[in-house]
Parts: structure tokens; sequence; C-alpha cells
């Protein structure tokens, strides 16, 4: 079901979607399709900042995807990540942006800092990805690839009030690269992880969180 959609027809075999609901959830304010004609689109995370603005992160294989005052506008690869922002009442994009390599890149989570840049989590290839886009979403502002031998997954992020990052996901990678640990030993054959970066992308610390077994 599509209400007051900023796209109105599926383009693809799968497009990503955007659906808002009053707060009480007796009526759809919009619903709409979000994709390429590919069949390769997904929203997976949604975060929504103090003004109602809408932010969506996923993935597409789409040549066509839609894009406004992108940081990256160009697709590059099987499968890129992107990041797409709207407005509240979902007339409007204020910006949509590929980011991605040749590999296969996803975006799993993203959140607002408090100024209302939003910091992207995911996986590039085996690498795990961290990348904060400016607010007016035109530029990468800060990036850190990591993973170690066997590489990594970043599943989850949040920022607190400060500006403090804090990234989870997990690893097979005895090497996964650590700072001020908790934990500093790989402890089986999958590890979680937990990793705090400042306002600024620089890592505070960096642990494992695991036993023996397989650890999500």
């Amino acid at each position: 079901p599509t209400t007051n959609p900023y796209q109105a027809a599926r383009d693809g075999a799968t497009d990503a979607f955007v659906t808002k609901i009053n707060p009480k959830g007796s009526t759809v304010v919009f619903s709409t399709y979000f994709g390429g004609r590919n069949p390769g689109d997904r929203g997976s995370s949604i975060a929504v900042d103090q003004a109602g603005n809408i932010y969506l992160a996923g993935e597409t294989n789409s040549l066509n995807f839609p894009t406004a005052n992108a940081a990256n506008p160009i697709f590059r690869g099987n499968v890129d990540a992107f990041v797409t922002k709207f407005n509240a009442d979902g007339s409007g994009i204020e910006y949509s942006t590929y980011f991605g390599s040749t590999d296969n890149d996803r975006a799993l989570d993203v959140a607002l800092a408090p100024g209302g840049m939003p910091w992207i989590v995911g996986q590039r290839g085996v690498q795990a990805f961290l990348i904060r886009l400016s607010f007016a979403g035109n530029a990468i502002e800060e990036q850190d690839l990591y993973g170690g031998v066997y590489g990594a997954t970043a599943s989850g992020v949040a920022v607190d009030s400060s500006g403090y990052v804090y990234v989870c996901g997990n690893t097979q990678s005895p090497n996964f690269p650590t700072l001020n640990a908790l934990d500093g030993s790989f402890g089986g054959n999958r590890d979680g992880y937990l990793r705090k970066y400042n306002s600024v992308g620089v890592l505070q610390y960096s642990t494992f969180i695991g036993g023996a077994n397989w650890d999500d």
C-alpha cells in the first residue's frame, strides 16, 4: 500500500520502502517505494531526527537508484550501500547517495550525531566499515575500514549525547584490531566486538566480547 508516495510504483523486482504512521498508529501519513530497476534494493535501517526528517540506509544494485546532492552519485560495484534523507512529510529527499567500491558494500545500521549527521555501519567485502556523512550529505567526512585476516561485520551503531560513537558486530579474525581492550584475546570460532569512537572518528577502544563458541 502506498499513500502520498515519493515513488508511486515499484521500479525493480525488489525495492526498498518507507512508511510513516501517525503517533496513534491509526493513519498512514505516507508510504512509498524507493529504488531502481534492478532486483536488489533493500532498506535495512532507519533513523529520525528532531525535525522529523527520515534517514534510510541499505543496499542497491541499481544503476538508476535515485540520487540527489550525493557524496557519490556513481554506482561502483555489484552492490553499493546507500543513505537517503527524506523530509518529514515524505514529499522530497534532501539527499541520496551511493557509497561503495568495486566490492560488495552493504549498509546495515544508521544513527544520528547530535548535530544531525548520520553515522553508517556495514560491510565492504569481508571488512566492516564506519562512515559519517556531512550534514548536507554531499561529502564523506569520517570513515574507518577494519576487520583482520578473516574480516568482520558491523551490524549496529549508536551515538550518545556527547557525540561518542559505539559500533558492535562480530568477527572471525584472531588478529581483529583491538585498543584499550576489556578482552584482547580472540575467544572462539566467532566473537562479538565493541568499538568506541569520538565525535570525529578517532578510535577510543576496541574489544572482543565472546567465549569459546560462536558469539554474535
